[in-house]
């Protein structure tokens, strides 16, 4: 029964996502972080915030990843950008980041601009099988997670 309840075509993942997160900013902005993280903040101290915990995770997977300036990374799933954000301000380097939210995809591309950061990241609207090239580095917070169980 597994590979029936883990059949995750391409089609079938854009629908889902689309289900899930081409809602309403506004809805997500009600119970996210401010930066929009969805998922394993890192609670260090159980007295963190919310934000702080987020913040926490990103600056966790940051110096995981031993970041050289002028690599290149690729984000699955990626969200808002609130990662890829990061990575391409604090390390110096340039972030592809896919997704298959077109809500989540605008909001990305516009952070970005917001913050001059347009030519360190590339926001898509892709799905990871159809990725192509080099990265230095490959990072994904929860998505494989939540895709394998088909949401």
């Amino acid at each position: 029964m597994r590979p029936i309840q883990q059949y995750n075509p391409v089609g079938v993942a854009r629908r889902n996502v689309a289900h899930h997160y081409d809602l309403s900013h506004k809805l997500y902005q009600k119970f996210l972080d401010a930066d929009l993280q969805y998922s394993c903040a890192y609670f260090r101290d159980p007295d963190l915030s919310l934000d702080d915990a987020q913040d926490a995770k990103k600056q966790h997977i940051a110096a995981k990843l031993l970041l050289k300036p002028g690599q290149r990374v690729l984000d699955i799933g990626c969200g808002w950008g609130g990662l890829a954000l990061l990575l391409a301000r604090a390390e110096k380097v340039d972030v592809v980041g896919i997704t298959l939210s077109s809500a989540q995809l605008g909001i990305a591309e516009q952070r970005a601009r917001q913050a001059g950061l347009e030519r360190r990241t590339r926001f898509e609207l892709r799905d990871y099988r159809e990725i192509e090239g080099k990265f230095d580095r490959i990072v994904s917070v929860g998505m494989f997670e939540r895709s394998s169980r088909g949401c």
